[in-house]
């Protein structure tokens, strides 16, 4: 049941008449009360969820770009030539990593609205990675920085995770990252 209802959320069918009619045919085929549907639904409702994921992805790039333009008009903000927009926060005094480089860093993710979608400020540790094994946003943003400064990196659609959905994150988003790089681990 979660499995199905995130797929519906992914399809960002939020409709309540709809939601009513998905809930009805789940309760009257569990109870054998609705007709037996031949080999090609399973198809057909993966075409339709794929469809409205797709159409909702699109429509939330839309409203990314948007999103990531305004960032870019914000004093202080640099717009790089892939279109991440870099706002140093903090200057650090410390190595500067390559994007090759082993990080740790301490970091809050948001969606456009400002929705918390991540942070290792939350789980009460920093975050360490390969700059070579995150979001392009990061490999390319955090060579910006130098250790101990801060900044917001924001990051188009395609510099995170496309039109791809993940949990807490609607395909197609624009994200805004505040990092603070603690340490350049190589």
């Amino acid at each position: 049941g979660t499995t199905f209802g995130e797929q519906i959320y992914n399809a960002r069918i939020k409709d309540p008449e709809q939601i009513e009619w998905i809930i009805r045919g789940l309760q009257d085929r569990t109870a054998r009360k609705s007709q037996e549907f031949g080999e090609e639904y399973p198809s057909l409702l993966n075409n339709y969820l794929v469809k409205h994921t797709r159409e909702a992805a699109k429509a939330e790039a839309a409203l990314g770009l948007a999103y990531v333009k305004e960032m870019a008009s914000e004093p202080g903000a640099v717009t790089t030539r892939s279109g991440l927009v870099y706002r140093e926060l903090t200057r650090g005094t410390g190595k500067k990593p390559t994007n090759k480089s082993k990080v740790r860093v301490h970091y809050t993710g948001t969606l456009r609205d400002g929705q918390v979608f991540d942070s290792s400020h939350q789980r009460g540790a920093p975050f360490q990675a390969n700059l070579t094994a995150v979001i392009d946003c990061w490999s390319e943003g955090i060579p910006m920085m130098k250790t101990g400064g801060k900044a917001r990196i924001t990051c188009p659609p395609e510099l995170a995770y496309g039109e791809r959905d993940n949990p807490r994150i609607p395909g197609g988003s624009a994200l805004t990252f505040e990092v603070e790089l603690l340490e350049v681990m190589d």
